[in-house]
């Protein structure tokens, strides 16, 4: 129904998946009932078997999920590059010179366990899609199974209540002590670390990007040349555009945009804004006892709800021996 109604031809998921592996089932339904056409994940341990599970089979099988071999520690990039240029069905064969306006309808994501991105209003990932007027987006998305409901601890964050076993509560995976102490975080943190991330992978692919440095901290090319800047443009390559989304921190491109032009010189320069995270301007926009979005707490029991049914409904998705994890 969200491919049907949305205008968007294919959402493909590039996935490096730990070792969560009784949640891998969970995760594709999840996902692919939000909309995702492909999902890509690249197997990092061969030695479990994750993916006989039955209804991983069916997935693979009917060609909405695909496995590929891990390239490593430290490969993350390498991975990166061959999701979005080779494993892609809808990327396959397109150049950055032709078909530009097919490829403002394929889509990639790429999942990092230690964020959120709350759809808010949206039900289908392609609903937010559509709202960017953007050729590509780069998506920093990462996924936590919600524990349902919320213990005492993950509400107060007090550490009398910490379970023996803070990811293991009602029966559903969750490390949701770190999912609150990130939903409490000076949320300029995020934009400094997707900045980077965007910027490592472009370093890369995309050597003759344009970056927006209205600061005048200009970066440099490999022969030590300014690049030029032009206002108000999140990041430009030589062919198109990339907007960024600070997950949950966000309502929109143009909020975004307003939080990273408050930033200075490790906003976007080639680092990793670690020199800019201990100045003072960066402290100044700490808030004290600053509150989570209300859109955070409907997603998790949203969440919720949706894993109460799943186990309802197919409680073999969670069933550790459908996964052969000892062979």
């Amino acid at each position: 129904a969200c491919l049907k109604s949305s205008g968007v031809h294919e959402i493909d998921l590039c996935v490096y998946f730990a070792s969560d592996y009784e949640f891998v089932v969970p995760f594709l339904a999840h996902h692919l009932s939000l909309g995702a056409k492909h999902i890509i994940i690249y197997n990092n341990d061969d030695k479990v078997a994750w993916y006989r599970h039955p209804a991983v089979m069916c997935m693979v099988a009917e060609e909405m999920v695909l496995v590929h071999p891990w390239f490593g520690e430290k490969e993350l990039m390498h991975g990166l590059n061959h999701c979005f240029r080779k494993a892609m069905p809808g990327l396959r064969g397109l150049s950055h010179d032709k078909d530009k306006e097919r490829l403002k309808t394929v889509w990639g994501a790429n999942f990092d366990i230690d964020e959120l991105l709350v759809l808010h209003q949206h039900q289908c990932m392609a609903h937010l899609l559509k709202t960017v007027d953007a050729p590509s987006l780069a998506l920093n998305w990462a996924f936590f199974v919600p524990e349902f409901p919320l213990s005492d601890f993950a509400r107060s964050g007090n550490l009398a209540f910490m379970p023996k076993r803070d990811y293991d509560l009602h029966g559903v995976v969750l490390p949701h002590d770190k999912l609150q102490r990130r939903m409490y975080e000076n949320p300029h943190i995020k934009t400094v670390n997707r900045l980077a991330c965007v910027d490592s992978w472009h370093n890369e692919h995309c050597p003759g990007y344009t970056a927006d440095c209205p600061y005048g901290n200009r970066p440099k090319d490999p022969d030590n040349h300014t690049i030029a800047c032009q206002p108000w443009t999140p990041w430009i390559d030589n062919h198109y555009p990339i907007a960024q989304l600070n997950h949950y921190w966000t309502l929109s491109l143009s909020d975004f945009l307003r939080k990273i032009h408050r930033g200075k010189g490790g906003s976007y320069s080639k680092t990793n804004g670690e020199s800019y995270r201990n100045t003072a301007e960066f402290f100044s926009h700490a808030k004290p006892g600053k509150q989570p979005f209300v859109d955070d707490v409907a997603l998790i029991k949203r969440y919720g709800d949706f894993y109460a049914d799943l186990k309802v409904r197919c409680p073999s998705c969670f069933d550790l021996s459908y996964y052969h994890l000892s062979d």
